[in-house]
């Protein structure tokens, strides 16, 4: 997380300054921190893409909660949610955000675009339309 911080201040600091990240990608920086003091410990890190598109990883035990937390300040409808495990997805939507965990941030309660799931693998690979999660 570090990282990504630095890349973006750097990116803000330059002449002319190059501003990829949105007020989405802020909140989402804020929300991660947020979670993770409020939990004592990091239970999720983040990153950014080329552009404003935040990628949170976590470990598969602590992905319910996460995914409830997130709900609890970004609600999106379900059909916009693409998991690599159907059983998951299932796990994640039947979990309750901790009380504590539900108003971590000051920001517009408002959806992803889409929430997709998968787990950290060899990289990337072309899938036919049979194989893809994402249905057109």
């Amino acid at each position: 997380m570090d990282e990504s911080d630095d890349l973006q201040e750097i990116c803000r600091t330059t002449t002319p300054p190059i501003q990829y990240a949105t007020e989405d990608s802020y909140a989402m920086i804020r929300l991660v921190r947020a979670f993770n003091a409020r939990r004592g410990r990091t239970l999720a890190a983040y990153t950014f893409d080329a552009g404003a598109n935040c990628f949170i990883f976590t470990l598969e035990q602590d992905l319910p909660e996460l995914v409830a937390m997130l709900m609890a300040h970004f609600p999106t409808n379900p059909d916009k949610f693409f998991f690599e495990d159907e059983k998951m997805k299932e796990v994640c939507l039947h979990t309750t955000a901790p009380e504590d965990c539900t108003n971590l941030i000051d920001y517009p309660k408002k959806s992803f675009e889409m929430l997709l799931e998968s787990s950290v693998g060899a990289g990337v690979r072309l899938l036919g339309d049979e194989e893809s999660l994402i249905k057109n």
